[in-house]
């Protein structure tokens, strides 16, 4: 054989060699990539079906919980018999693993104790107590049923659920949320062996009527007890893996975060847990409100069964065949053949690679190395709603969409020979090729991981696109993040609350807070006027001022503010420029497109409302509405507090002044009752120490009488002030001439004005009618400002006195000359104990009552009084207004004459008063009348001299021993001729309304108050002997 083709032989051999060296390679690396690949997504199917067991395992056992909730509610009275039959006919332990037994903890009050007890001795479970019996409290949760009963269960019958607080508080958010909720790690009442396992429970509230009601108050007055069921740990995820014998995946079950405090179970043998898994994930679940963490870890099974293990196989079997065909190569049949195999080989590898890409789960795309799309998969297509044959001019370096959002530097890296993990981002086809998805919503959150396919010369010929679908975290994520705006923004908010005390400002920075996050334009907060009765405008936002006058007042049930505060419910408008309500016509004419109105209430009192528009949407959602209504709650409690505190400031202030006027009143009336006394008390030692000439003496006397008819004038307005405030007050209304009444008022005043050199005009309307009046207090009311007028004019000054018609009215006016009085006092003039000069320097005397009781007299008869000064030294106006009484009764005037008393000659007068100068005074007063008088000291002589032949009775009250009402009991139980209904009068100081009633209820015909005028006592006795004669 020629050299050159043996030396072309050989090179061809070595080519061969190193050809196949290199397929051998490539093949193990494929097989490396493909291997782990199916690793990947055989670890996450354990995880998935794992996870997925686990949850349908309790969701299932949830769900047999609520149907054991089921029994109470269509049978109030459930008995032990009926849950024992109920939760035998489950066969729990054969159909549910896991489930340990169904019990029933019942809600009992402290007092009800006694009743539960005899009821379930009535059902067979004796010597029934609530444990622990260290804890008193007010109400129990004591297990009542549990089944099966068994001897380990037979310990937790009567164990109260709330004295543990891992128990308290789950079953504290069961009742309020009225959902499944379960413990954290507790170890259970019956694990009473050794070998004691941790367990969970899960409670669901049982409600009278077997329906959650709507508040939370609602749900904690209607709660009966719970169903629930306690879980071991190992025999409730015992089976988890099915049927399988050797598990591919083990997994660490956490409440909470991953903490090895956190742990409650752990599949695996933790001295095995030294070898590092290959795989591993973590996943959450929801366990009726508590949140697991579910961390999977692959075992040694999953990467026995791996197709890496072939990889060396490979290499070897690669290895051999190559020295194989490089020792045959030298045969050309045998090297084309070897060739030929070798190629089938590398085409069956790539035909696997294919099919693997294909039926992957994951979405996934191969791409040329210009960029254009060779294949994508089925999952792919899935995802995103598009076919490959609409891609034929897709080239991904050319897509615009990923080079905006940044991530094209991450797929040229990959094009470059670069394997590269893509960060999480949005994708939209749309975006890319407009309409080329058949999706709704084609907007996903993916994360990827793309890398390259090289050739033997390190040539990138294939580039593999990996997606994850992880929209669903990522609006979690996003919800979760919105949520703890919210909350951040509800807790700044009740702290501004707290700080504002002016109602506007309150209201415009809640809305300048939720605006932001609700992305809102418009409120308006109307307040109820109780005044009008109808709801204000008392704050607003996005509207003019012009639009704010239009409607500044609102009528209750009238346009969707009026209707809100009407019915106390909220109302909502969505699409509002849609609407054709025509209480929305003045929402839609401001632009709005979304409307939310709520009702401020607060502790049952309407306050007013508060709404928001808005008019970039047509709605809101779900939790945009309940953040509303948790705002409107918030601004109610918080206008309620601010009233609250400017009703207590304003409290404080008048009780302040209250106690200053009482004060000043106190000293006033000190200064008027010591200065009558002191000449009283003065002239009557004088008197009664010396002797002195007749004029002096009636001077004296003369002064003594002035000074006690002050006293008793002052004592009698303090007492009208008293009838006034307690609504004792009473008028004996006739018809009246009011003329008459002022001209006897003049009359009797004129020689005090004369003393002045006072000039009183008057000018009357002689034919103004009558009125319907008191005789004596309207005399009062007239006899008040005349002697004002007098008082404060000064001599040589005017009172003018005008009485005219006006309408259906008289108007009286008295105006004066005088000093005047301070405009800033006038609003204050008729108030009690108010005087425009309280100082102790002050010209005039007086306690500051008389305008006072002027004002409530006159209002009593259905009129008005005013005041009016232009100031100091510009005199006065007090202006009266009396309705007139209608024509009809204008013919029924009495008219006013003067007093005559009568004589009493002959008449035997019994006086009964424990005082001596009391009696003296009034025996005096008769004996000059022409009476016989008896005097008594007390009751008992007083009945004593009662037969003697007496005509009638004048007797005090307030006596020692017995008193006026025990003599009078007493006469009136004796016979006529015993002097069993002799007349009687009352003569006392009680001079209350309740007084008079309780003297004439006694047995009295008459009672006059002290000191008694000698002329009313003479003509009451007159009158009452005339009567019954």
């Amino acid at each position: 054989m020629p050299l050159i083709p043996q030396l072309r032989r050989g090179w061809i051999a070595y080519v061969v060699l190193g050809g196949t060296l290199l397929l051998t390679t490539l093949s193990s690396y494929n097989a490396i990539a493909t291997a782990r690949t199916k690793d990947q997504l055989r670890f996450e199917n354990e995880v998935s079906r794992t996870r997925r067991n686990i949850q349908t395992r309790l969701e299932t056992y949830i769900l047999l919980l609520r149907a054991g909730g089921g029994l109470f509610a269509a049978n109030n009275r459930v008995s032990t018999q009926d849950f024992k039959a109920y939760v035998d006919q489950l066969d729990l332990k054969r159909r549910y693993p896991g489930v340990q037994e169904i019990g029933y903890s019942v809600r009992v009050g402290k007092n009800e104790i006694p009743v539960l007890t005899t009821r379930l001795q009535n059902q067979g479970i004796n010597n029934f107590q609530i444990r622990p019996t260290s804890l008193q409290r007010s109400e129990y949760y004591p297990v009542i049923y549990l089944e099966p009963l068994d001897r380990r269960n037979q310990v937790v019958i009567g164990f109260d659920m709330f004295s543990e607080s891992n128990r308290r508080a789950a079953m504290v958010t069961s009742r309020d949320s009225g959902k499944a909720t379960a413990t954290g790690r507790v170890t259970l009442i019956q694990e009473i062996d050794k070998r004691k396992q941790s367990g969970f429970l899960i409670y669901i509230p049982i409600y009278r009527d077997g329906k959650i009601p709507s508040s939370i108050a609602g749900r904690r007055e209607a709660l009966q007890g719970f169903i629930y069921s306690p879980f071991r740990f190992d025999d409730l995820l015992t089976g988890v893996f099915s049927n399988d014998e050797q598990p591919a995946v083990d997994f660490q079950i956490y409440d909470g975060s991953i903490k090895q405090a956190n742990l409650l179970y752990r599949s695996d043998n933790p001295a095995s847990a030294e070898t590092q898994p290959k795989f591993s994930k973590s996943e959450t679940i929801d366990v009726a409100g508590r949140f697991w963490q579910i961390y999977f870890t692959s075992r040694p099974e999953l990467e026995i069964d791996s197709q890496t293990n072939e990889v060396p196989y490979i290499l070897f079997v690669g290895l051999v065949f190559s020295l194989v065909l490089f020792g045959v190569t030298r045969s050309q049949i045998r090297a084309r053949s070897a060739a030929e195999l070798a190629a089938a080989d590398f085409q069956q590898s790539e035909r696997r690679f294919r099919t693997l890409i294909e039926q992957s789960p994951l979405s996934t795309q191969i791409f040329a190395a210009d960029g254009r799309l060779i294949q994508a998969n089925q999952a792919w297509e899935k995802l995103w709603g598009v076919t490959i044959d609409r891609l034929e001019q897709y080239n991904i370096l050319q897509d615009q969409q990923l080079l905006q959002k940044g991530i094209m530097p991450y797929i040229q890296q990959a094009f470059a020979g670069i394997a590269a993990t893509i960060p999480a981002t949005t994708y939209d086809p749309n975006l890319t090729l407009t309409g080329i998805t058949s999706h709704p919503n084609s907007l996903r959150w993916v994360q990827a991981y793309i890398y390259p396919v090289k050739d033997e010369a390190d040539n990138v010929q294939e580039v593999v696109l990996l997606h994850e679908d992880i929209t669903e975290r990522k609006l979690a994520e996003a919800a979760l993040q919105k949520s703890n705006q919210r909350m951040a923004m509800l807790y700044a908010m009740s702290s501004t609350l707290l700080l504002h005390e002016h109602p506007k400002t309150l209201i415009s920075s809640v809305f300048s807070q939720i605006a932001n996050h609700l992305h809102l334009e418009v409120y308006f907060n109307y307040l109820v006027d109780s005044t009008h009765q109808k709801l204000r405008l008392h704050a607003y936002n996005g509207v003019s001022e012009a639009i704010a006058e239009q409607v500044e007042w609102l009528e209750f049930d009238n346009s969707i503010c009026g209707m809100v505060a009407n019915q106390r419910q909220p109302i909502v408008l969505e699409a509002v420029q849609q609407s054709s309500n025509p209480e929305s016509a003045l929402i839609r004419s401001l632009a709005i497109t979304a409307y939310a109105c709520y009702p401020l209430i607060a502790q049952g009192r309407l306050i007013g409302t508060l709404s928001f528009g808005t008019c970039n949407r047509i709605s809101f959602d779900g939790d945009e509405l309940a953040l509303m209504q948790v705002v409107c709650e918030q601004v109610a409690t918080a206008l309620e507090r601010t009233r609250l505190v400017a009703e207590l400031q304003q409290q404080t202030v008048e009780l302040t002044q209250a106690n200053r006027m009482k004060d000043e009143f106190l000293a006033v009336l000190s200064h008027e009752l010591r200065t009558p006394l002191n000449a009283m008390l003065g002239w009557t030692k004088l008197l009664l120490t010396r002797k002195y000439d007749e004029q002096t003496t009636t001077r004296a006397l003369e002064t003594i009488d002035r000074n006690t008819k002050s006293l008793a004038q002052l004592i009698e307005d303090i007492l009208d002030v008293s009838r006034i405030i307690t609504g004792k007050l009473q008028l004996n209304l006739r018809p009246v001439n009011v003329v008459q009444l002022v001209l006897l008022s003049i009359d009797t005043l004129r020689p005090t004005a004369n003393v002045k050199d006072i000039v009183i005009e008057s000018q009357f309307d002689l034919t103004s009618g009558l009125i319907s009046g008191d005789t004596q207090r309207l005399q009062q009311v007239f006899g008040n400002l005349l002697s004002n007028a007098i008082k404060f004019t000064p001599p040589q000054g005017r009172v003018k006195v005008h009485l005219h018609k006006i309408d259906s009215a008289i108007e009286i006016q008295i105006i004066d000359t005088g000093v005047g009085i301070n405009p800033e006092f006038l609003p204050y003039v008729f108030d009690r104990f108010r005087q425009a000069d309280a100082s102790s320097t002050r010209s005039h005397g007086g306690l500051g009552l008389g305008l006072a009781i002027v004002r409530h007299l006159v209002e009593l008869h259905g009129g008005k009084v005013a005041a009016s000064s232009l100031g100091h030294g510009q005199g006065a106006t007090f202006t009266v207004h009396l309705p007139l009484l209608a024509v009809k009764n204008q013919e029924e005037e009495i008219p006013i004459t003067p007093i005559t008393p009568s004589l009493l000659t002959d008449v035997r007068v019994l006086i009964v008063d424990d005082e001596a100068d009391a009696r003296d005074l009034v025996t005096k007063i008769l004996e000059e009348a022409g009476a016989i008088v008896t005097a008594a000291q007390s009751a008992t002589s007083a009945l004593q001299a009662l037969p003697s032949g007496i005509d009638i009775l004048v007797s005090d009250i307030g006596m020692p021993g017995e008193d006026g009402y025990v003599l009078i009991r007493k006469i009136r139980t004796l016979t006529p001729q015993q002097g069993g209904q002799i007349p009687a009068i009352a003569l006392t100081a009680y001079a209350g309304i309740e007084n008079q009633n309780q003297a004439i209820a006694a047995g009295f015909q008459k009672h006059l108050t002290k000191p008694v005028d000698p002329n009313e006592l003479v003509e009451s006795i007159a009158t009452l002997m005339n009567k019954g004669n």
